[in-house]
């Protein structure tokens, strides 16, 4: 793992020097967590090794978001990537309130998790390197169905290219949500599980609203749309190694008890 006091000297020409945060590095969002209140969307998106798809996925929210002054970016890069530099360049350059985590690599889930207990939004999307968007103003699209349920417990999603309806993978909760239950996704899986425990959740209370309307295309290689790169590999190794399937089966109570909490709060 590279010494990362070598970020504070490597990131001086951008927009703020990374500082200390229990032991992980933070570059930016100083002056957006001072604007909180005006921020809608936190789009949290862990990355490795992938600096071109965040680059991709940086101009597709760029180019379709209708109000992107009020989105922020988190994003969680790991040390021992040898290319986090380049993608923290990336996301630097992109919006205006973009927020960087250099950390150790980590289980998975617990990637948006750290990337949860930094952000500002009301909404909060479970974003990834490896998604585009496609549709013009989905950012309005999602916040209206949040406005229209006043207890703002809601999991709300597009089509993705590959899932569609029955199954958001990459999509919105609230913040209240998340803060009832103590995390954004649950923090056990080291690969795949957190976008289906979302969903599971959602349908047992009623709540999930599947927006077809709304592309965000999926660019995963089971769809054609990518190559299996060495994340792709890694993360297949990880499920093997954790049998994540069947840890995902043995926490069902858990996701019983996430129901219930939010049960409780709807109105």
């Amino acid at each position: 793992m590279p010494d990362l006091s070598e970020l504070a000297s490597k990131y001086a020409k951008y927009r703020q020097r990374p500082r200390r945060r229990f032991g992980e590095w933070l570059l930016g969002g100083a002056q957006h967590r001072r604007e909180a209140r005006q921020m809608v969307i936190s789009l949290l998106c862990p990355s490795r090794g992938r600096p071109e798809n965040l680059r991709r996925l940086v101009a597709s929210i760029e180019h379709t978001a209708s109000r992107s002054d009020q989105l922020e970016m988190i994003a969680y890069l790991d040390t021992d990537d040898p290319s986090c530099w380049e993608s923290a360049q990336i996301l630097v350059k992109g919006l205006k309130r973009t927020t960087v985590i250099f950390g150790p690599r980590i289980v998975m889930a617990e990637c948006w998790n750290r990337c949860f207990a930094i952000s500002s939004g009301s909404i909060l999307f479970q974003c990834a390197d490896d998604i585009v968007f496609r549709t013009p103003d989905w950012d309005e699209a999602i916040e209206r169905q949040f406005d229209d349920c006043p207890d703002r417990i809601l999991f709300v999603h597009g089509r993705d290219g590959l899932q569609d309806g029955r199954l958001g993978t990459h999509g919105a909760v609230s913040r209240r949500w998340a803060e009832a239950l103590g995390y954004f996704v649950p923090p056990y899986f080291s690969c795949d599980w957190t976008d289906t425990w979302l969903n599971e959740v959602a349908d047992s209370l009623g709540r999930r609203r599947y927006l077809p309307e709304i592309f965000i295309e999926h660019m995963h290689p089971a769809a054609g749309k990518a190559e299996m790169d060495q994340t792709h590999l890694d993360r297949m190794a990880r499920g093997a190694r954790d049998n994540v399937n069947q840890l995902y089966k043995d926490k069902l109570p858990e996701r019983q008890r996430d129901a219930e909490i939010l049960r409780a709060l709807m109105s």
